[in-house]
């Protein structure tokens, strides 16, 4: 990231003490092992140090993180480094320039359609018939709204996002590009024959408050009823969330994770990525589930669990050293059995 600002500009956006040099100009900030002599560098504990492979302008690390003398010209001290590098990245970067206020004339809205004080309607947008859109949201180039739809105050959509038809948004709902809300579920019936048979998928989706959905995430509609995501719960890119099931406020879950139909989460869960949960399972408040996990059964609220299938860690750490340590056990039975000599008739 660019940022042609000198160590005491950096510090004085970052709220940070400098130490050295305050007038040093600061080209790029970069990863240790890339900073080069005029560049900034941020670190936050200390494996970072082993990163560093220059002597870089300057650091900006925590108040309590030693650093070696001599290895930057100056530091910025602050409380904590990864707040502070935010800060840094919001000032400097540009932010992408949302559509501005009105309709573009390429886009469609449909009769019926309510739009709120400050929506913007980007090129090429669709607003299906009788939808209603709140004061300030953001509809990006290409993005589709289908008819019915409510979509709250301040949400965004990025390109290529689609809001199925009678779909319910929240307040400030961030959803990035290629996301999908409301396809059908995955229902079918196999007749005598064998073949597929469609269920039909009638219900919703309806996302909280404050509710981020990843790029290309799919959230299935419900057969009947509500799938149903929590405020201020965030999902990450890649992920699939199946019909009827309902996420609880504040979860957090990581990509490439697929959730069966008719799951329950309950609030505050933590799912790490490339993670599955059975259709029906009911994962309590609180939990925690690592990444690559499979849960197959109900998970108690507050619990830890990995593995596959999923148990708490303690026995999931349990099992995999086991695991590690089966090779040499199997070569010295091997052994045992070759000094017994053969077996008896």
């Amino acid at each position: 990231m660019i940022l042609q600002r000198t160590v005491g500009d950096v510090a004085g956006l970052v709220g940070g003490t400098v130490e050295g040099p305050r007038e040093l100009r600061l080209e790029e900030l970069r990863p240790p092992e890339e900073a080069g002599p005029a560049d900034l560098v941020a670190l936050f504990r200390p494996s970072g140090l082993a990163r560093l492979t220059a002597r870089p302008a300057c650091v900006m690390l925590p108040a309590g993180l030693d650093f070696p003398a001599g290895r930057a010209a100056s530091l910025i001290r602050v409380p904590d480094a990864e707040v502070a590098l935010d800060r840094l990245v919001t000032a400097c970067a540009p932010a992408p320039q949302p559509p501005p206020p009105g309709v573009h004339p390429t886009a469609i809205v449909e009769p019926g359609v309510e739009l709120g004080a400050g929506v913007a309607v980007g090129a090429l947008a669709f607003v299906g018939a009788r939808a209603r859109i709140g004061a300030g949201s953001r509809l990006w180039p290409g993005a589709y709204v289908g008819p019915d739809a409510v979509l709250g105050a301040g949400c965004s959509l990025a390109p290529r996002v689609v809001i199925g038809e009678r779909c319910v948004l929240g307040d400030r709902v961030l959803v990035h590009a290629g996301a999908v809300i409301g396809a059908d579920g995955f229902g079918f019936r196999q007749d005598r024959d064998g073949r597929h048979i469609k269920i039909p998928q009638l219900g919703i989706v309806e996302l909280g408050h404050d509710v981020e959905i990843g790029a290309n995430t799919t959230v299935d509609r419900a057969r009947f009823g509500t799938t149903r995501i929590g405020t201020g719960t965030k999902l990450d890119n890649q992920i699939h969330v199946g019909h009827n099931c309902v996420i609880g406020e504040h979860c957090a879950i990581a990509g490439l994770t697929a959730i069966a139909g008719s799951a329950t989460i309950g609030d505050r869960v933590l799912i790490g990525g490339a993670s599955a949960i059975n259709g029906g399972a009911h994962i309590g408040a609180g939990a925690r589930i690592n990444g690559a996990s499979i849960v197959v059964d109900d998970v108690e609220p507050g619990q830890a669990v990995g593995g596959n299938p999923a148990r708490p860690v303690a026995t999931w750490r349990r099992d995999v050293v086991a695991l590690r340590r089966l090779p040499e056990l199997l070569r010295r039975v091997r052994a045992l059995e070759e000094r017994a000599g053969p077996a008896g008739p």
